[in-house]
């Protein structure tokens, strides 16, 4: 999720990045994350992002998560509209018995388990509604791009790991693009129409 949210994060920069000094900024960005891979790679070793993209999908606990992902949407296919509810812990559970995981390591297929269409439409949606709160945001105001790349380091890590109720960064960050986006399109009204 780190390697993935890197390069979103990059995609979002190079898109929103603009001006005469543009090729140079891309430049100094490039340059820089091939300094963090190295520097990270010589001091962490095994646990370094070089290390884990050159074994990916070799671990165990990665293969492990892809299984979770894939019975768990064989589990919501079973009852789609409303899901399985809180069974959907047992039925994780005995995927690998020796290493109790109660939850899919995945927001979007745990909330299908959990709650069919109507808790996954719901978690669609509200996805949905922040990414375009994050775009209409860095359209205002630019220097925002900080906490858009916030969020979506947060989007993609909860795609990969944790359960809907233990990764507040998630739901924190989503509150603090559209709360931040709020409080800038109140400023920009009240300054077009000052006797409001």
């Amino acid at each position: 999720s780190a390697f993935l949210s890197l390069l979103l994060g990059l995609l979002v920069v190079t898109v929103v990045n603009s001006g005469p000094r543009l090729w140079r900024n891309r430049l100094w960005i490039f340059l820089a994350i091939i300094a963090t891979l190295i520097i990270s790679s010589l001091f962490l070793g095994e646990q370094s992002l070089v290390y884990r993209l050159l074994s990916l999908g070799k671990e165990r606990s990665e293969l492990d998560r892809l299984d979770f992902v894939f019975n768990g949407l064989r589990y919501w296919l079973e009852r789609p509209i409303l899901g399985q509810g809180f069974h959907m812990h047992d039925f994780i559970d005995q995927l690998v018995p020796d290493l109790p995981r109660y939850y899919p390591h995945n927001f979007l297929v745990e909330s299908l388990i959990l709650g069919g269409l109507v808790l996954g439409g719901l978690f669609i949606a509200f996805v949905v509604f922040t990414a375009l709160t994050s775009i209409r945001l860095i359209t205002t105001s630019p220097a925002e791009i900080w906490l858009v790349l916030i969020w979506l380091q947060a989007c993609v890590y909860v795609m990969f790991s944790g359960h809907l109720g233990n990764v507040p960064f998630f739901w924190f960050s989503s509150a603090a693009v559209c709360g931040r986006f709020q409080a800038l399109s109140e400023v920009r009204i009240v300054r077009q129409r000052p006797w409001l």
